[in-house]
């Protein structure tokens, strides 16, 4: 037979009392946990399925005026009459009688209206333009665009100078009455433009220009 020191079976029992009490614990948590997390998970949808409460209607709102009542045309003081009249017999959406004060407005001014005489005045625009006289030895390319050529330049600019002698009389009587030119429609200063070629435009009056004067110098110098 085995005999068990007091102190020792005292501690074993402290020691299984203690596992119940963890086991219980643990057990109550765990039952904590899964009603909240139950909660949680079905809870707005148990409170989606609720059905709504219609609203309660009181009597405490008048009823809804006569749309003709509402949308009526009429002057200042027919307006101001009929208030007056419906305040006496109680005829609005409330059914209330009060005693109805005209509003007074007081005078914007007192003084006479004086128009004044203002002196008028004048204002200089400039346009976003230049009109100048025609201008019959312009060579765009090189003076206006400012394209160079390099060394050939200058035979090349001679060249074109002595073609627009040859139909000087051409570009002459190419709208005879319009004495004058704009630079409307060309490129600003400073703006990438193409090397372009601008062939004269075919002119009735220039062509018969040209051709009477290359015939006056055939007769001339035969």
């Amino acid at each position: 037979m085995t005999i068990i020191p007091h102190t020792r079976l005292a501690a074993t029992r402290s020691g299984a009392l203690n596992a119940q009490r963890f086991a219980a614990t643990c057990r109550i948590a765990l039952v904590t946990t899964l009603a909240w997390a139950s909660l949680l998970l079905h809870g707005e949808k148990l409170f989606g399925q609720q059905q709504l409460q219609p609203p309660r209607t009181t009597d405490q709102y008048a009823p809804l005026p006569d749309p003709k009542r509402v949308f009526r045309l009429e002057s200042e003081p027919s307006l101001l009459e009929r208030m007056a009249q419906e305040a006496k017999t109680g005829e609005n959406p409330l059914g209330v009688k009060y005693q109805f004060v005209t509003p007074e407005y007081p005078p914007v001014s007192k003084e006479k209206f004086v128009v004044r005489r203002w002196e008028s005045l004048a204002e200089w625009v400039e346009p976003p333009y230049v009109c100048y006289r025609r201008l019959y030895f312009e060579q765009i390319n090189s003076e206006r665009y400012g394209w160079d050529l390099g060394l050939g330049h200058p035979l090349l600019s001679a060249g074109i100078f002595f073609w627009d002698v040859a139909w000087l009389p051409y570009h002459a009587f190419t709208e005879p009455f319009r004495r004058y030119e704009c630079n409307t429609g060309y490129g600003l200063p400073g703006d990438p433009m193409p090397l372009l070629l601008y062939p004269p435009e075919l002119n009735l009056p220039g062509v018969l220009a040209e051709a009477a004067v290359i015939g006056l110098g055939f007769v001339m110098f035969p």
